[in-house]
């Protein structure tokens, strides 16, 4: 069984075990693109980013068969959570929406939230301050497992987003550190956004590591971007735009873009936690236009 620290590390991969190369943008599928740098060289693997859209990725990605075999060896079974603390996760999201709408019945939609413990805890938080009587959350992940139920929540498992009513109108919508793992992650965010309801909003975190790539690269040290786990990397200028590039700017707004948390903790990882700290704290002064951050996270309401 793989163990999280062979996870969080890049890998090299097999001639058989890779896609074709990308030829075009694998999100908006524009042929300007431009190499940051080679992740491997047998076989060549070459880091990309797209000069229209501002998608960052892995030119050549985890064929379906590897990364089957690549997350089932890691789950093992088990229950997934998220990669912090479901409290601080929930509470932070709950502080950049803002007010969620008040509604008798609302509904969250979870995509790649594991056994569902952050958007649980947020319905707790919502049916104490009385924003909903009921609440339904909708789990879509391929190792999907509920928390135990509690009174007014229901809980719905699914293992893929197709699964899902095209018809489900959902007034939250999480896909926190998960869209740098999928394949297609245009296809996704379109059918997450069409499925949120009228003012209903939608938060995502995703990483934005090739800046310090980059940056790495001048002082001739190596950043490690997590391949084969991150095949995305999504800062402030793809997020800038990303309602403009999926035509969506007449339905939805994008509220907040803004570096994203900490994830560690001083009491666990000290210097770890100390560093990504200094790390994101220029961006404070400098907001979008300071970029060595490592993370990024949007708020996208619905019109």
């Amino acid at each position: 069984m793989l163990n999280q620290s062979r996870f969080n590390r890049s890998q090299e991969l097999q001639e058989t075990e890779l896609d074709p190369a990308f030829r075009a943008c694998p999100f908006c599928a524009s042929g300007d693109l431009r190499a940051i740098g080679p992740l491997q060289e047998k076989p060549l693997i070459i880091i990309r980013q797209c000069r229209k859209c501002f998608a960052g990725f892995i030119d050549r990605q985890p064929n379906d068969a590897f990364l089957g075999e690549y997350y089932r060896n890691y789950y093992g079974g088990r229950a997934r959570g998220t990669t912090m603390r479901a409290q601080q996760l929930a509470a932070h999201i709950l502080k950049l929406a803002g007010k969620l709408p008040q509604k008798k019945q609302f509904r969250i939609l979870d995509f790649g939230g594991g056994d569902g413990g952050v958007a649980k805890l947020i319905a707790l938080h919502l049916l104490e301050k009385k924003r909903a009587e009921e609440i339904h959350i909708t789990i879509v992940d391929p190792n999907a497992s509920a928390t135990p139920a509690e009174k007014n929540i229901s809980v719905e498992l699914f293992h893929e987003l197709g699964a899902l009513p095209a018809a489900a109108g959902y007034d939250l919508v999480l896909a926190s550190a998960v869209l740098e793992h999928v394949k297609e992650p245009r296809k996704i965010l379109l059918s997450l956004f069409q499925k949120m309801a009228a003012n209903g909003l939608f938060y995502a975190r995703t990483p934005y590591a090739y800046p310090l790539y980059r940056l790495g690269k001048i002082f001739g040290l190596r950043y490690d971007l997590q391949y084969p786990g991150h095949l995305f990397d999504m800062g402030n200028l793809f997020w800038r735009d990303v309602l403009k590039n999926l035509q969506l700017v007449s339905t939805h707004e994008l509220q907040r873009s803004k570096t994203s948390l900490v994830e560690t903790r001083f009491g666990k990882r000290f210097f770890q936690t100390l560093f990504a700290h200094l790390l994101k704290a220029p961006s404070r002064i400098f907001g979008n236009a300071y970029h060595l951050v490592g993370g990024w996270e949007v708020i996208i309401k619905r019109k």
